[in-house]
């Protein structure tokens, strides 16, 4: 399989996290109506959208997985919110072109799922302050790039818990193939001596 095809299983697994996403965000979107700061939502929403990214990216073996998962994500939002709509694609498209310098998998992998968390507090307080207008046009430029700032810090707390997960899983997953593997010829040996 070349690392730009995508799978039937990939497709489902990016149309899961899609889902996980947004069932998610609707959460902490509400919860984030407790705090009266601007942009505060895509800050509260940061660590578990860096962390799902992350799982995401790394599950899904094509490069362009974060493209993948970004075209499906802002369409789904194209209905609800146009302007969702643009901050999502503008922020996969920032993140992707931001992070192919490097080669190392795993290293773009964190740093596109960070940067998504950045890039989406930034790109949507900046696009509703252009386009919308009204109370967001109040909100400073300073304060945006605030946002940009600790959406990636908190995004970053969120990529190191999914790696640290996705590492125990991968640990899980080897240690679950060695035993069938393992399994498998003593099994068939038996099953030989019972004929």
């Amino acid at each position: 399989m070349k690392p730009s095809k995508i799978t039937a299983r990939d497709t489902a697994f990016i149309g899961l996290g899609v889902a996980t996403l947004i069932a998610g965000g609707f959460v902490i979107f509400y919860a984030s109506t407790l705090f009266p700061f601007y942009g505060v939502k895509y800050t509260l929403m940061s660590p578990y959208m860096s962390m799902v990214v992350y799982i995401i990216i790394s599950k899904v073996a094509s490069r362009h997985a974060l493209i993948y998962f970004g075209l499906t994500f802002s369409l789904i939002m194209l209905p609800i919110n146009i302007y969702m709509f643009a901050a999502i694609l503008l922020t996969t498209i920032l993140s992707y072109i931001t992070a192919q310098p490097f080669k190392n998998r795993n290293k773009r992998n964190i740093l596109m799922s960070l940067l998504f968390s950045a890039y989406t507090g930034v790109t949507a307080l900046g696009l509703s302050k252009l386009m919308i207008g009204g109370v967001f046009s109040e909100i400073p430029w300073y304060w945006v790039l605030v946002s940009g700032a600790l959406n990636s810090i908190f995004g970053f707390i969120g990529v190191l818990f999914a790696s640290k997960v996705r590492r125990h899983m991968i640990g899980f997953e080897k240690n679950i193939d060695n035993k069938i593997i393992s399994n498998l010829p003593q099994k068939v040996h038996e099953s030989n001596k019972q004929d």
